[in-house]
C-alpha cells in the first residue's frame, strides 16, 4: 500500500507540473494616469464546488480512487475588482456625470472560457477592458489565464493577475540609474523590475540644492518592456531644469 501513494502522489506532481496558462496579453492604447476616478460595472456572482467529484475513476497509473465533492465558494468578479482598487487607493465612484466623465475609466470584466491544460487541469480565462467613460473609446485592456481546484479559484487568480498589471502599469515598479547628464539631457538606465509587461511610465526628475528640493520635472514616457528587460531612453530637462 505504501508502494502504490507513493506512486499516485508522484503521478499527480508529474501530471499538475505540465499544466501551462497562457501568457498574458497587455493591450495599452492610453495613458491611464490621465484618469482619477473609476467605475466598475457590476456582475452577478460566480458559484462552484471546491473540488470535482471522482468514482471509481482510473488514474495513469491504474490505481483506483475517490473523492467526494466539498463545499461551495464563489465570487463576485466586480465586488473583487472594487475591493483591489479601494486597497491600493484608487478613487471608486458609483455613478458618472458630466462633471467627472473625461476623467473616469469605466471597468468591465469579461469571462474569455475554460481550456484543457492538463490530464486533471483546467485554465479559466478572463478579460478586463477599460474604456473611457466620455468617449467610449478603449484605453486598456488585460487578458489572463487562473488555475485552481475550482472555477472561481481560477477566476479570481486570473482577475489579480489582470489587476496587478493594470497596477504595474499605472505605477510601473522600475529600477532607474542615471549614467550620464548634460545641460539639456538626462540618460537613463531603465529596467523593468515587474512579472509583467509595462508600456508607459512617469519618471520624477528632483534638483536638490543644499538637502533642500529646488525643482521637479515630470516626464511621462511611452516604453514597450517585457519583464526583466532594458532600455536606455533620455529626457530633456525643460527650461528651468537646465538653469538648476
Amino acid at each position: 500500500m505504501k508502494r502504490i501513494i507513493i506512486l499516485f502522489v508522484a503521478t499527480l506532481i508529474s501530471i499538475t507540473g505540465i499544466a501551462r496558462i497562457k501568457a498574458p496579453v497587455v493591450d495599452i492604447k492610453g495613458n491611464l494616469n490621465d484618469y482619477d476616478y473609476f467605475y466598475v460595472v457590476p456582475t452577478g456572482g460566480i458559484t462552484s464546488t471546491s473540488f470535482a467529484s471522482y468514482s471509481g475513476a482510473v488514474v495513469p497509473t491504474g490505481i483506483v480512487y475517490s473523492a467526494a465533492a466539498g463545499g461551495t465558494n464563489s465570487v463576485v468578479p466586480s465586488d473583487l475588482i472594487t475591493g483591489f482598487l479601494m486597497k491600493y487607493g484608487y478613487n471608486i465612484i458609483h455613478s458618472i456625470t458630466p462633471e467627472n466623465a473625461d476623467k473616469t475609466l469605466v471597468i468591465s470584466y469579461g469571462y474569455t472560457g475554460k481550456r484543457y491544460v492538463s490530464a486533471f487541469s483546467y485554465a479559466s480565462g478572463v478579460i478586463i477592458q477599460m474604456r473611457d467613460a466620455s468617449t467610449q473609446e478603449l484605453v486598456a485592456s488585460f487578458e489572463t489565464e487562473g488555475l485552481g481546484e475550482n472555477e472561481t479559484d481560477e477566476i479570481s487568480q486570473a482577475l489579480y493577475d489582470a489587476l496587478y498589471m493594470f497596477q504595474y502599469n499605472k505605477s510601473p515598479k522600475v529600477e532607474v540609474e542615471i549614467f550620464k547628464t548634460t545641460r539639456s539631457t538626462v540618460y537613463l538606465d531603465l529596467k523593468n523590475a515587474t512579472p509583467n509587461p509595462i508600456s508607459h511610465v512617469t519618471l520624477q526628475l528632483t534638483y536638490y540644492h543644499s538637502g533642500e528640493v529646488v525643482y521637479e520635472q515630470i516626464t511621462d514616457a511611452d516604453v514597450k518592456m517585457n519583464s526583466g528587460e532594458y532600455m536606455y531612453p533620455y529626457v530633456k530637462r525643460d527650461k528651468q531644469a537646465r538653469n538648476k
